[in-house]
C-alpha cells in the first residue's frame, strides 16, 4: 500500500495531469502516535491520507461495504485489520468493533483515521460531526487528535468521473490542529465542533 497509493497519484498527474499537494510543513509537530478525524469526500481519500502520511502505519474505520468491488482500497481494507462497521447492524454491534479497533491501534502502533460525517460529501462543504465513534475510539485508544482536511475529491464518484473531470485537478491534503486526548464528554464535543469549523474554513 505504501507504494501504490503514490502510484495511483503518479499515474493521475502523468495522465490527466491531476496533482497531489500534501501540506508537509504541517505534520511538524505531530505525535508519535495519534488519532486522525477528518472530513470526507471520495473513496480516494483513503489512498491521499496513505500518500501523506507514508511514514506512519493508517488503519480506516470504513463501512464493511467498501471491503469489496473498490479496485485498490477493498484490498486494502480486507488485508490489514482495518475496521470495518457493518452496514446494517445494531449500535451496540458497531461500537463493540470500534473499542476492540482502539485496543488494536494502540497495542499496534497505529494511526486510526475517522470520517465523523459518516458519509461522503457531494459539494465540498463539511457535514454534521457525528460523536458516538470518535468517543468509542477516543474512550478505547486515549490518544492525541490530529484534525486534517482533504479538498478536491467532492467531483470524485467512480473512476469514470475521475477520467471525465478531474482533467487539471489536484487533491490536497492538510494537518490543520493537533488536540490533546479528551478527557471528558465536553473535551470531545469541543475537539468535534472545533475540527469541522477549522476543516470548513
Amino acid at each position: 500500500m505504501k507504494v501504490l497509493a503514490p502510484r495511483v497519484f503518479a499515474i493521475l498527474n502523468c495522465y490527466r495531469h491531476f496533482s497531489f499537494f500534501g501540506y508537509s510543513d504541517s505534520k511538524k509537530m505531530l505525535p508519535e502516535q495519534f488519532m486522525i478525524i477528518s472530513n470526507h469526500q471520495s473513496l480516494f481519500d483513503i489512498p491521499a491520507f496513505m500518500n501523506f502520511f507514508r511514514e506512519k502505519e493508517l488503519r480506516f474505520v470504513a463501512k464493511d461495504n467498501l471491503s469489496r468491488h473498490i479496485p485498490l482500497v477493498s484490498e486494502m481494507l480486507r488485508a490489514h485489520r482495518h475496521c470495518m462497521i457493518p452496514r446494517k447492524g445494531s449500535p451496540m454491534v458497531a461500537m463493540k468493533i470500534m473499542e476492540s479497533f482502539g485496543k488494536q491501534v494502540l497495542e499496534n502502533n497505529q494511526i486510526p483515521v475517522l470520517f465523523p460525517e459518516g458519509t461522503r460529501s457531494r459539494d465540498g462543504n463539511v457535514g454534521k460531526f457525528y460523536s458516538a465513534g470518535f468517543r468509542k475510539l477516543n474512550e478505547a485508544a486515549g490518544l492525541p487528535v490530529v484534525a486534517c482536511a482533504v479538498d478536491g475529491g467532492s467531483k470524485i464518484r467512480d473512476l469514470d468521473h475521475i477520467m471525465r473531470s478531474l482533467k487539471n485537478g489536484c487533491y490536497r491534503v492538510k494537518v490543520l490542529k493537533v488536540f490533546d486526548a479528551p478527557k471528558t464528554k465536553e473535551d470531545e464535543s469541543f475537539v468535534l465542533e472545533e475540527s469541522r469549523r477549522l476543516i470548513q474554513n
